[in-house]
């Protein structure tokens, strides 16, 4: 027996893979970040000095980041410096906590190392080997056997026949039996021999290819996407989640967009540029999504969840390949990416907001 107080030893079982929390002050870097001007930050980003005060956004933001702690500091410069989300990744941050990817340093990336501060996530132990399966050999059908029991006919030449057979087979006993229906209009075409051992054996390789033949990928590509612009803040209007996707057939592409007004006015027209983006990356082409409405504050102009429930939210969407646009002869099927960019704001208060550079769309 066990003495009161005495212990046990058990094994430990270690984790495959342990994801770290992301620490609160990071968090609130990162949202900070966010609401600052990222084209501001990313400047900053590869010598960066601590600012004087904190007396705008972007101070603020500055000001954050550098008092964290190394790992954290070390691994959001690393994203804001184009190297990828990986170390943030590797602090615990999600890409929720990150925010939706910028072109420009999301995909854009300059590969790099670590920093020496962040360690990397540990890799999962690879498993073990599965046993290789047995190679599947053909399965032998009693199709083909028919002509061993049906004698042989002699049919002239030249004349034509179709044939379709329906064949069930029932195990009773120790005792198989075969039943086979064939309906035929015609002759066939025969000089002699057994006509019923030759359908067999097609029977025989029809059942072959189609229990041989791969299930049908996904209809769906999905393209990179991300905002064009790091400095898109003074719209007030957040993009909080969007896809672009292209059929493997290349006849259609579409990219959908999701974002909230943050402005305390009430929105009454939002314009978003969509460009598709060449594998240079260069803009291809530019199409528009335009949102007319009320859109008050904090409520998101929702679309879909993906290309297959597009008809949900069709007002967020661009759709390339349809006849609803001026050129539908110019799917996304090239394409290596797309981008997007709040163009316009009208709000009901009779202000607006345009990009800077850019011209207002016509109605």
């Amino acid at each position: 027996m066990l003495a009161i107080g005495s212990c046990i030893a058990l094994p430990l079982i270690a984790s495959a893979q342990i994801i770290p929390t992301p620490s609160t002050s990071l968090v609130d870097a990162l949202a900070t970040a966010r609401d600052a001007d990222m084209a501001r930050l990313v400047a900053w980003a590869p010598q960066p000095v601590a600012p004087a005060a904190a007396t705008d956004a972007g101070a603020a933001a500055e000001v954050k980041i550098l008092a964290l702690a190394p790992a954290d500091r070390d691994a959001l410069l690393y994203w804001l410096d184009a190297h990828g989300r990986a170390a943030l990744h590797a602090q615990g941050a999600s890409d929720a906590d990150i925010g939706v990817p910028f072109y420009a340093i999301d995909y854009a990336l300059v590969p790099a190392p670590f920093p020496v501060s962040v360690t990397p996530l540990p890799i999962s132990p690879a498993a073990a080997p599965a046993t290789p399966a047995p190679t599947p050999q053909p399965r032998r059908h009693t199709f083909g056997m028919l002509g061993a029991l049906l004698p042989a006919l002699q049919l002239p030449i030249g004349s034509s026949s179709s044939s379709s057979s329906t064949t069930t087979t029932s195990q009773n006993g120790i005792s198989t039996e075969i039943n086979q229906t064939t309906q035929s209009s015609g002759t066939s075409v025969s000089i002699g021999g057994n006509p019923w051992e030759a359908v067999g054996s097609l029977i025989d390789a029809s059942v072959d290819r189609s229990s041989g033949r791969a299930a049908p990928a996904s209809p769906w590509r999905s393209l990179p996407f991300a905002a064009s612009s790091l400095s898109a803040r003074g719209s007030r209007i957040a993009v909080n989640r969007g896809f672009a996707a292209v059929r493997n057939d290349g006849t259609e592409g579409v990219a959908c967009i999701s974002f909230v007004n943050q402005s305390a006015t009430t929105a009454t027209q939002i314009d978003v540029d969509i460009e598709i983006l060449d594998n240079w990356g260069l803009i291809k082409r530019v199409q528009r999504v335009r949102r007319i409405g009320t859109f008050v504050s904090g409520t998101e102009i929702g679309g879909p969840a993906g290309p297959q429930t597009v008809a949900d939210a069709r007002a967020n969407c661009v759709i390339d390949g349809e006849n609803t646009l001026d050129d539908p002869t110019d799917p996304f099927s090239s394409a290596s990416a797309v981008v997007y960019a709040v163009r316009a704001v009208f709000y009901a208060d009779g202000t607006s907001w345009l990009q800077r550079g850019a011209n207002a769309w016509g109605p």
